[in-house]
């Protein structure tokens, strides 16, 4: 390739739009970087508009920090910009052998004075990223690739809202949303950059480009580690989600940064050191934590106009609304009544104190380990040191005071039968078990030992009673002042043993159990033993657990106690609950769980006409399930609430009592599910989304559950447009008591309306490669999770029984409920 007035040396770089190469300008004898537009994109006028912009925007430019033009020009099929060469290399070069703390500080105030003239002159970036972000020989940052910049303007067109221009790791909130953009979004990804220059990563990591806006959207500012901490004022200045909090102007962020240098070079080096000693790395540990907390207590209810925004009018759909797939996310995200992770759960604390944790720095994490190790382990000691242990094992120390004609006669007396009984029971006290007969000769052992010594010893004290004893306190009573004078040693071993063997028949003694079902057909096993259930079956007295199946009854669980005395239990199966049934299990803390009715099991063709509901495919649900009859209500979930000791949602002044629960996140509505399945010993869970369709459709193929007209919808749903719901309007609107409309064929209400509904699945665009299992859909880092069933903001054509939306788990919204599948019924 030959470029007339410039001589080639060498390929710098390539990329999908342009080459650059390292050449010499020879009128004037200067080493430049020659940028040469691909002539493949010579056909397509947005590429050439682009490059032609870049050399029009960098030529108005003047600045030390960025890059400078000195020629464009077109040969033949080649459109070229002769430029700065800049052999420093970019910032992901340098990330490769380290950036010290004052090197990036020292970068980010160049960039941002770089970017603040930009900005003054009227231009936009849109793209800072560290490989644009280059070096010269003298080690100062320059900014280039002015290729995606545009001009800002109050009243231009020239950045389009709803085009999404820029590189997700580094874009600001406003620019995943498609919104135009100003200054502070190239703020925003500045301060990007510096937290990768500082961490070596950037703040928000997903696996796609989704997942990677909705942290940016939703996800926490993000906290430097300890050694860093002093420079967090200013990143979350830059990473404020909200642009008017922002740095409004690169020269604010030169100025705190001149500051903060001021204060550094006062305080020296050390200012900067992580190992200044341990207790400036517990200081800045402990403003880690603090600002932590803070930042998760701090966070407050954003409110938008979003909905407003989105309303259309057309004359044959009326008043709508628009939202793209990409932007009903974002939206979203900035609706009233989003909060993110400002609730601290006490009780369920899982997931989100383990992203607590794992923020945490390594090195503070390894400090902080150690010093709660050491404080256990000095609780541990002073336990062990102040343990008094009340018996020493008194037969082998009796044994070792015999003589050796003593012992060899003690031998020869004793039946040998008894020595080995006596052997089995030494060694199953010593050997851990876990099943209940062990456990009851061991307390037996015990309670003969603790006797035997207390008679030896000939001193008062208060007798041993064990829970499941067969020793009578008469007999051990009698037996202890039946010893007028002290025993000696061999007399008292006699005793021991005499004692041993008289209580050895008792605490073999077993009882039948006999287990009387009814069919009487059914099976019956003891499911904390080995054997095989028996009618009355020899068992030694304590707990055992009872399980009772026949075909076509309902499984019987339950523990019964032997005591000294045969046991006759008789049990009366329930036939199993057919399609339709109703039931309300009973909590352990009294009252009653939510309705379920039995759903019949079926095959159904899932998906529909919308992008990210296709394509149509079947699913199959082999079994009958059990579903909530009505969306999950407030007085249902605050009774969870309050034994757990969390916060109450709000309920938007809507009312509460048995109108659907609300502001739940993802997160709370699987606690509540798990709460329930503790309480009633079933498996409570939220519906699969292949589940929710099946439920939701009622057994018919058509686009809602009444038919496929949306309007249709009068007095079947509470939402807007056709609906004529009284709950709401256009501009306002409020959830309706649950059960206030008619339920489907399956006879489940509020599948469309009212509220949405959580599902269990992550979210996924289509239903690409989905199979006929009913499971539902997970994959690490999900990103977010399937919302289904419209709500009281929707109108009526929103409800379709296919249509699906998602939001981040963590979230909360106003319009969002729950639903619970059991699986035992």
């Amino acid at each position: 390739m030959q470029i007339p007035g410039y001589r080639i040396i060498r390929k710098i770089n390539h990329g999908g739009m342009s080459t650059v190469y390292l050449a010499i300008q020879e009128s004037v004898g200067r080493v430049v970087a020659l940028k040469v537009m691909s002539p493949a994109l010579n056909g397509d006028p947005t590429f050439s508009e682009r490059f032609q912009r870049e050399a029009n925007i960098v030529g108005q430019l003047s600045h030390p920090h960025i890059v400078s033009i000195y020629d464009i020009g077109r040969h033949n099929n080649y459109n070229y910009i002769a430029m700065d060469y800049l052999p420093g290399g970019s910032i992901h070069d340098k990330m490769l052998s380290g950036i010290g703390a004052e090197q990036a500080l020292r970068i980010l105030k160049e960039i941002g004075s770089a970017l603040d003239h930009a900005h003054e002159k009227g231009y936009v970036h849109r793209d800072i990223k560290p490989e644009n972000i280059l070096f010269r020989d003298d080690g100062s940052a320059v900014l280039t690739d002015f290729g995606v910049a545009r001009a800002q303007a109050t009243h231009s067109r020239a950045t389009h809202a709803g085009t999404v221009v820029g590189t997700p790791h580094y874009m600001s909130p406003e620019q995943t949303r498609g919104k135009a953009v100003d200054a502070r979004s190239d703020l925003y990804s500045l301060g990007i950059v510096f937290y990768e220059m500082l961490t070596g990563a950037v703040p928000y990591q997903g696996e796609e480009a989704v997942s990677i806006a909705l942290k940016h959207l939703a996800s926490p500012l993000p906290t430097l580690p300890a050694q860093f901490i002093r420079f967090q004022p200013i990143l979350d200045k830059l990473l404020d989600k909200d642009p008017a909090r922002r740095y409004q102007r690169g020269l604010d962020l030169v100025a705190d940064i001149e500051v903060l240098q001021l204060l550094m070079r006062d305080q020296g080096e050390q200012s900067l050191a992580s190992g200044a000693g341990l207790a400036g790395q517990f200081g800045n540990l402990f403003s880690v934590l603090l600002r932590k907390i803070r930042s998760k207590l701090n966070s407050q209810l954003r409110q938008g106009l979003a909905f407003l925004g989105s309303l259309r009018y057309s004359k044959a759909r009326g008043f709508h609304r628009v939202a793209t797939v990409q932007q009903s996310l974002s939206d979203s995200l900035t609706q009233q009544n989003t909060l993110v992770e400002t609730r601290i759960h006490r009780q369920f604390g899982g997931p989100a104190w383990l992203r607590f944790w794992r923020d945490i720095p390594t090195r503070q994490r390894m400090i902080l380990m150690s010093a709660l190790a050491l404080v256990g382990l000095s609780i541990v000691l002073l336990a062990w040191l102040g343990h008094d242990e009340p018996t020493a094992p008194s037969t082998p120390l009796l044994t070792g005071e015999k003589s050796s004609d003593e012992s060899a006669r003690s031998a020869a007396s004793e039946p040998a039968s008894a020595t080995e009984h006596s052997d089995a029971e030494i060694s199953s006290a010593s050997t851990p078990a876990f099943d209940l007969d062990t456990k009851l000769d061991t307390d037996s052992i015990a309670a003969d030992t603790q006797a035997g010594t207390e008679t030896n010893s000939n001193m008062p004290s208060e007798e041993p009673v064990p829970l499941l004893s067969t020793v009578e306190p008469a007999q051990a009573s009698s037996s202890a002042s039946s010893e007028p004078a002290p025993a000696t040693p061999a007399e008292a071993l006699s005793v021991s043993e005499a004692s041993s063997r008289a209580s050895e028949p008792e605490v073999a003694q077993r009882f039948a159990l006999t287990v009387s079902p009814t069919p009487s057909e059914a099976r019956v096993r003891v499911m904390n033993i080995r054997e095989k259930y028996t009618d009355a079956m020899a068992l030694k007295p304590g707990n055992y657990h009872i399980e009772v199946t026949h075909p076509g009854y309902r499984k019987y669980l339950e523990w019964v106690r032997i005591k000294e005395a045969d046991l006759n239990h008789k049990v009366s199966l329930l036939a199993s609950r057919s399609p339709g049934s109703e039931f309300s299990d009973s909590l352990k803390d009294g009252g009653k769980g939510p309705v379920m009715v039995v759903v019949p099991e079926g095959s159904f063709a899932m998906g529909g006409a919308d992008e990210n509901a296709s394509p149509v495919h079947q699913v199959t649900i082999d079994s009958d399930f059990a579903i909530s009859k009505y969306e999950v209500t407030f007085a249902q979930y605050e009774r969870f609430a309050n034994h757990q000791s969390m916060p109450l949602p709000g309920d938007n002044r809507w009312g509460r009592d048995n109108r659907p629960v609300i502001n739940v996140s993802w997160e709370e509505a699987q606690m509540y599910a798990d709460w329930l399945s503790d309480q009633t010993g079933k498996r409570y869970r939220l519906p699969s989304e292949a589940e929710w369709e099946y439920v939701a459709r009622g057994g018919k193929e058509s686009a809602f559950w009444w038919g496929d007209s949306a309007r249709e919808a009068a007095g079947k749903a509470n939402c807007r447009r056709y609906c004529d719901s009284s709950y709401t309007g256009l501009f306002s609107g409020e959830t309706a008591p649950v059960g206030e409309f008619p339920a489907n064929a399956f006879g489940i209400h509020d599948t469309a309306g009212n509220v949405a509904e959580w599902v269990q699945d992550c979210y996924r665009e289509n239903y690409q490669n989905a199979g006929q299992n009913p499971e539902a859909f997970n994959q690490d880092n999900c990103p977010a999770r399937v919302v289904r069933g419209g709500s009281l903001k929707d109108d009526a054509q929103e409800l379709r029984v296919y249509a699906r939306s998602y939001q981040p788990q963590h979230t909360y919204h106003e319009n969002v409920g729950i639903r619970l599948v059991v699986e035992q019924f």
